[in-house]
């Protein structure tokens, strides 16, 4: 009975969010996703649809809400979704499974870096954009220990998300493929070209190229860990179809951090596997510039004299002129894009105004200054130290996948703001599949 009036709430929910979408009716649509989540909130709370199992196949649908000022994605409500029904079943049985000093210590970095927000959120210039901002990140970074519980709770919650994710890339691969032969509708045309840059659901090709990096490594580890045949052919189908999907994003910075994020595997002692990457790498790369008639070439060529890469730069001075003006605290979270027009107009060549620098790093300095800054810093080295440790000596493919991912994480801050809803989320899952490991005993 409960299941038969959930189901009838979560069509009646998505009936009207389509309405609203169609409408622009942000009311409408809000009623939708409420009726969604009443209906999906007992599934997640017993585990009819697991919790994570739900949260994956959200990252790449389009936005349930958008206009010119602001934008819903599938994963903010899904997420959120997911954190209260968590809350609602977790049991005090599970807590003696969170005592991992390596992981306590990533978690108390979270809460330091989110309660180092807070405060640069109360010295904001624009303290909506600060508190919207923070509320943001926080849920994102729950998404965290809750992932983790749940895939220390169920030993097998792994392997199935795992497995969907895998099918989840070789899906999105092909309609990234299609999308950039104009079979489905884009948005983002390569100029000069016939082609478009992929977008699908996240957005943003960006978005969508940060999405496949991340995942890209537990979807090599499946493949290379795959024994049974008819299952490695179609992890191979999947692996490619993932690899055409960042391909046909054409965001380079993506590119470069599956190839340089693999170096943290450098740490674990997995220096075959990082040549072994290179090398699939390479031979990859000659495909698909074959293939597509010399696309990883002409965008090569183009990198050397496209006016982006110098506004990028001219954003990033922008970001370090918000962070010697504020040094302790920055402008404020969020606060970038609100204080552009004043500090872009310092910089003469600076005119392709966005509201993000394109590197995590400057855009944590800016917005909440050194203190922020640090604690960021503080809560890759800690996460990465104990990925390090559950990777080391090998023998677990998740565990060095994790690491792979985590690598081309820290790699693409320098890039692209990671933690926007979707690669935010993906982010979160990765790190989670490689804390959930256990700690190997010769690992230390």
């Amino acid at each position: 009975m409960i299941a038969a009036v959930s189901a009838c709430c979560g069509g009646c929910g998505a009936i009207l969010i389509a309405a609203g979408a169609a409408s622009s009716n942000l009311i409408l649509a809000a009623t939708g996703a409420a009726a969604i989540a009443l209906g999906l909130f007992p599934m997640l709370q017993a585990h009819w649809v697991h919790p994570l199992i739900f949260m994956a196949v959200s990252l790449p649908l389009p936005a349930v809400f958008g206009n010119d000022s602001i934008r819903v994605a599938a994963a903010a409500p899904a997420t959120a979704l997911v954190l209260v029904a968590w809350l609602c079943e977790r049991t005090p049985t599970v807590a003696p499974r969170l005592r991992d000093p390596d992981y306590m210590y990533c978690l108390g970095s979270g809460f330091v870096l989110l309660a180092v927000l807070s405060l640069t959120a109360v010295t904001a210039i624009s303290k909506g954009s600060a508190v919207r901002e923070v509320l943001n990140l926080a849920v994102i970074f729950a998404l965290l220990p809750v992932a983790r519980d749940l895939l220390v709770r169920d030993v097998r919650a792994s392997h199935a998300l795992l497995k969907v994710l895998t099918i989840l890339c070789g899906v999105c691969g092909v309609l990234a493929v299609l999308e950039t032969v104009g079979i489905l509708p884009a948005a983002f045309p390569r100029w000069g070209t016939s082609y478009f840059r992929a977008a699908l659901g996240l957005g943003q090709p960006n978005g969508l190229g940060l999405f496949f990096a991340l995942l890209l490594p537990f979807v090599a580890a499946l493949t290379w860990n795959e024994t049974r045949r008819l299952k490695r052919t179609l992890c191979l189908a999947a692996l490619a179809a993932t690899s055409a999907g960042l391909f046909v994003t054409f965001s380079r910075g993506a590119w470069v951090s599956v190839i340089f994020g693999s170096g943290l595997l450098l740490f674990a002692g997995e220096w075959r596997r990082v040549l072994r990457i290179i090398a699939g790498v390479i031979v990859a790369a000659v495909i698909i510039d074959l293939v597509s008639g010399g696309g990883i070439r002409d965008t090569i060529e183009r990198t050397l004299t496209d006016w982006v890469v110098e506004q990028r730069f001219g954003l990033m001075l922008a970001g370090l002129s918000m962070f010697v003006a504020r040094p302790l605290t920055g402008v404020g979270p969020g606060g970038f894009a609100s204080q552009l027009d004043g500090f872009g107009a310092q910089i003469p060549s600076l005119w392709d105004y966005l509201p993000t620098p394109h590197n995590a790093y400057v855009q944590m300095a800016a917005e909440s200054g050194a203190a922020g800054l640090i604690a960021y810093l503080c809560l890759l080295l800690v996460v990465g130290r104990a990925l390090v440790l559950r990777a080391r000596n090998g023998g677990d493919p998740v565990a060095t996948a994790a690491l792979w991912s985590f690598g081309v994480l820290c790699c693409s801050g320098l890039f692209i703001w990671p933690f926007a809803h979707g690669t935010g989320q993906v982010a979160m899952l990765a790190m989670a599949l490689g804390l959930a490991r256990p700690l190997r005993p010769n690992a230390t």
